[in-house]
Order: C-alpha cells, then structure tokens, then sequence
C-alpha cells in the first residue's frame, strides 16, 4: 500500500517569469484596498483640518468684529492691566472714526453716526467724534442736533478754536445768527489769526 502523498499548498508569490500565481490577485487586491482606505483617511483628514481651520478663522473674526462693534467703555476684561485696556480702547476708537469719516465721506450718514457713537463710548471726551457729529448732523440738515453735539464739544475741547468756529455754523444753521457770531469771535479770542472765523465775520 503505499503512503498517501501530502496535500500539496498553492504556491504564492510570483515565479520568476513574472506570472502571479495562486494567493497573489487576492493579496495585491489587499494592498490596494489598504492604500485606498489611507489615501481615503489622509484626504478626509485634510478637507477636516481645512474646514476647521476656516471655521476657526471666520469665528475668530467675527468675535472680533461683535466687540468692536458692541464694546460700550463700560466693560472691564480681569484679566486686561488697566493701561492695556486705556490703549486697546483708543485703538477700538481710532479705527471707528476712520470708518465713520469714510461713511460720512460717502454720505452713508446713518452708518457713520453709529460709528461715531461707538467711537464716543469708548472716548466720551473725543473732539474728533463730537465734531464728526456735528457735521453729520449739518449734512443732514439737523440743526437742532448740530447744535447739541457742538455744544458738547466746546465743553470737552474749549481750547481748540475751530470747535468754537463749528459751533457758531451749528448756530447759524439753527438759525440764531447772534449766538453764531458769538462763537465765531471766541474763536477769533482763541486765535486772532483764525482764517474761518474771519471770514464768517466779515
């Protein structure tokens, strides 16, 4: 009787003419689903991170944008030094006036107000935004208003001869040519040589 031969495995691999043999198809088809599913993974991974990173962009600018625009001077960070907080807000207040200038230039006078409000709150002693105000006001035509903020503005910056000079042009607006005249020659008081005063006093 002779012995049973024993079962004889598929050879794998290739030979070396190059022809695959049994067990290969099977391997490399392995291999190429693996490389897919990391080619798949690293480009889900990618298009995540970019996603992220933009949201993390957007975010970041709009909380920026929300406390310029909702700052009101009555908030304290802790965690801010006092002179820190004194410079951040001017720095707030000087890019709002720039905006309000632009919008008042533009004769986007709703917004520009708004942008001088703002830009008051953080600086409630600030001449450039009380005589943005006041000419805003006299762009449009309201008197009444005009002659409030100019009012405001020569109690902050009584010094300056040409807030006198924009008052009496709020006055004058409103109609009460004395109380224009008035302000004028305070002006001229502050500063003979003032050129507009003189010129509305002629």
């Amino acid at each position: 009787m002779q012995p049973c031969a024993a079962p004889v495995k598929a050879p794998t691999g290739k030979r070396d003419d190059g022809v695959v043999l049994a067990g290969s198809a099977s391997e490399a088809k392995s291999d190429t689903d693996t490389d897919t599913d990391t080619d798949t993974d690293t480009d889900t991974d990618t298009e995540t991170d970019t996603e992220t990173e933009t949201e993390t962009e957007t975010e970041t600018e709009t909380e920026t944008d929300t406390e310029t625009e909702t700052e009101t001077g009555t908030a304290v960070e802790t965690r801010t030094a006092p002179a820190d907080q004194v410079a951040e807000r001017r720095l707030r207040a000087e890019a709002l006036l720039r905006r309000a200038n632009y919008l008042r230039g533009q004769r986007r006078y709703a917004p520009a107000e708004a942008a001088y409000r703002r830009a008051l709150q953080l600086q409630p002693r600030s001449g450039r935004a009380l005589a943005g105000l006041t000419r805003t006001a006299l762009d449009q035509r309201k008197a009444g208003d005009a002659v409030l903020w100019a009012t405001r503005l020569v109690v902050a910056k009584g010094r300056n001869p040409s807030n006198h000079v924009l008052l009496g042009d709020a006055y004058a607006a409103a109609g009460d040519q004395s109380a224009a005249e008035r302000a004028w020659r305070r002006a001229l008081q502050l500063n003979p040589g003032h050129a507009g005063a003189r010129r509305r006093l002629r």
